[in-house]
C-alpha cells in the first residue's frame, strides 16, 4: 500500500496547525521532499524532513505536535531506525514528520552555513520554517545510495542554478568527522553518466576521496 503524497499547500495547513499549539517561538529548518515541493521541484512529499539546532526547542515542538493529533511512532522498520531520527510523528492521514536534533541520520550537521544559506519559507505565527538551500539538498541526499535520492538531485540540477563551489565548500567543511567525498563523488558519477551533463566539482572530490583513502592506510 503507497503512503499518499501531499503537496505544499497541504503542507502550509499543517505548519500552521502546528503553530498554532507552539508555547513560543520557534524556528525549525526543512530539508528533503518538502523543500522541493515548495520550490516546484515535486508534486508533493509523503513526509517532512525537519532539523532543529537544539533540544530544547524539539521537545516545545514536539508538544506542539501531540496537540496537533500527530503521535509518535515507537515501533519503526530498519530503515526507519537506521535513520536515527530524534522523533518520527504520524497523524491519521499517514503524514509523517522525521525530526532530527542538529545532526542528520548519524551523517552531515545544521552548520551555521547552511543556517545562512537557508531561504525563509514564511512564518506561521510562532513558527518560522526555513528551507536548505538546492546546494545543500544536494550535499544531504548526494551521500545517500538510495535511487529516489539520485533522481531528486537530477531533478534539482535541472531546475536550478547550482552554485558547486558552494557544495563542494560544504562537503569538506563536513568531512572533518568523516569523509563524504567519495560518497557525493559516486552519486555525481552516476548522474553524470545518466543524464550526460558535466559536474564541474568532478576532478576535485575525486582527489580528495582519494586522499582520504590514503589516510586510512
Amino acid at each position: 500500500m503507497h503512503k499518499p503524497q501531499f503537496n505544499k499547500e497541504k503542507l502550509r495547513e499543517t505548519f500552521q496547525k502546528i503553530a498554532e499549539q507552539l508555547e513560543k517561538p520557534l524556528t525549525v529548518f526543512m530539508f528533503g521532499g518538502g523543500a522541493m515541493a515548495f520550490r516546484n521541484q515535486k508534486q508533493g512529499t509523503k513526509d517532512l524532513d525537519l532539523v532543529f539546532q537544539n533540544s530544547n526547542e524539539f521537545h516545545v515542538f514536539a508538544n506542539a505536535l501531540e496537540k496537533s493529533d500527530f503521535h509518535e511512532i515507537h515501533k519503526l522498520e530498519r530503515p526507519y531506525r537506521e535513520m536515527a531520527a530524534s522523533g518520527i510523528w504520524e497523524n491519521d492521514e499517514q503524514f509523517r514528520l522525521d525530526i532530527f536534533i542538529k545532526t542528520v541520520c548519524n551523517a552531515l550537521e545544521l552548520t551555521s552555513s547552511i543556517e545562512k544559506r537557508s531561504e525563509l519559507l514564511e512564518k506561521f505565527g510562532n513558527l518560522t520554517v526555513q528551507m536548505f538551500s538546492n546546494e545543500d539538498l544536494i550535499l544531504f541526499k548526494g551521500i545517500t545510495d538510495r535511487p529516489a535520492d539520485t533522481e531528486d538531485v537530477s531533478t534539482i540540477i535541472k531546475s536550478s542554478k547550482v552554485d558547486w563551489n558552494v557544495v563542494l565548500a560544504e562537503c569538506i567543511l563536513q568531512s572533518k568527522k568523516r569523509a563524504w567525498h567519495g560518497s557525493l563523488l559516486n552519486k555525481i558519477n552516476e548522474i553524470e553518466e545518466r543524464d550526460k551533463i558535466v559536474i564541474p566539482i568532478t576532478k576535485e572530490l575525486q582527489k580528495l576521496a582519494e586522499r582520504a583513502l590514503l589516510v586510512q592506510f
